[in-house]
């Protein structure tokens, strides 16, 4: 009875926050939590329609459920190695660009623990592979979390996301002097939402956001310029910030920007779909009114992106997720102390 009572709690209070602010990821925390108490409700309700003096209906419902989830797991993790390695085929060999293989890996080697834990009937491995489940859940929840809301946040903004006053074009690397395919999609959509807010009343101003890389001839603001002046966006419409190198820095400077020229109102960060909520959060926590909308991306490119982006989401909370994980963190580090002592 409790459980049917939070559901409905907490898909409000996740409309309520919805309402106030939609760029923050707790309300992703609450939608996926009243999302899986209803999965979990309906299962213990079957469970308990098939209960018989055996209880074998049950028993075999139960086995499906977890063969499902089992399979599940092994599908992702095969999908995030395939990905991971056209990522390593079409792209440089950097860190960033292997997460997803590593993500898919390491799911198949935590799956083979386990069934290497039940085929050697090794206790050791059992309670190593139990003790893990706080920590790797927490983390798994989370990413799911933000996987979930940003595509329900993307979805909103395309079809809410009104006219602004000004739109900031975030950078993202050049192919020395010339913007890139990912960076061309960004300055596309960003040439699109300026020609809608032409409706306000005030012309909107697009502002080019993006610093000089060690390996570009020029800076990604002066490209992107460039680009958008060819696409025929109006020289006298388009700003330069060029000196930021991250993402809040695209913002803080930017903002600059903005009050240099007097541009009050609504703002359209725009990015990749991947990086869109990132964005939408940085502009949350800066107090910057209005949205960020996120260009289509190559289906190869997007699971590592989307990865990449969760790291960067618990590096923007480190201290709440570090509690959190060091917590959750406390069994099976007793229990590698056990092991080490033993």
């Amino acid at each position: 009875m409790f459980v049917w009572l939070a559901i409905p709690v907490l898909f409000i209070a996740a409309g309520i926050f919805f309402r106030r602010d939609p760029r923050h990821l707790r309300i992703g925390i609450l939608l996926l939590a009243a999302l899986s108490l209803t999965v979990l409700a309906l299962i213990a309700a079957i469970l308990d329609k098939l209960s018989s003096p055996t209880n074998e209906a049950a028993a075999w419902f139960l086995l499906g459920v977890l063969a499902v989830v089992l399979l599940a797991i092994i599908a992702l993790a095969l999908f995030l190695v395939y990905t991971g390695i056209v990522m390593l085929r079409r792209e440089a060999r950097r860190l960033p660009n292997l997460l997803a293989l590593i993500l898919g890996v390491s799911l198949l080697g935590y799956v083979a623990i386990g069934f290497l834990a039940i085929a050697f009937n090794s206790e050791t491995l059992f309670l190593w592979v139990l003790f893990s489940v706080p920590p790797l859940g927490y983390l798994g929840f989370v990413f799911a979390s933000f996987v979930l809301y940003a595509w329900v946040y993307g979805a909103w903004i395309r079809r809410f996301g009104g006219p602004v006053t000004s739109i900031i074009v975030l950078g993202a690397g050049l192919a020395g002097d010339r913007v890139t395919p990912l960076l061309a999609s960004r300055l596309a959509l960003g040439k699109i939402i300026y020609e809608r807010s032409q409706t306000t009343e005030n012309p909107p101003a697009i502002i080019v956001s993006g610093g000089q890389g060690s390996d570009e001839r020029i800076s990604e603001a002066d490209a992107m310029s460039i680009w958008l002046v060819d696409a025929g966006v109006p020289k006298p419409a388009i700003l330069r910030e060029d000196r930021s190198t991250t993402t809040e820095e695209n913002l803080r400077y930017s903002r600059e920007v903005q009050e240099e020229h007097d541009l009050t109102g609504s703002t359209a960060v725009v990015t990749n779909n991947f990086h869109a909520f990132r964005a939408a959060t940085l502009m949350a926590r800066l107090g910057m009114p209005g949205y960020a909308v996120g260009s289509a991306t190559a289906r190869y490119y997007w699971p590592t992106a989307t990865i990449r982006e969760f790291v960067a989401i618990l590096r923007d909370h480190l201290r709440l997720n570090a509690v959190i994980l060091g917590l959750l963190s406390i069994p099976i580090l007793a229990f590698l102390f056990a092991l080490l002592v033993r």
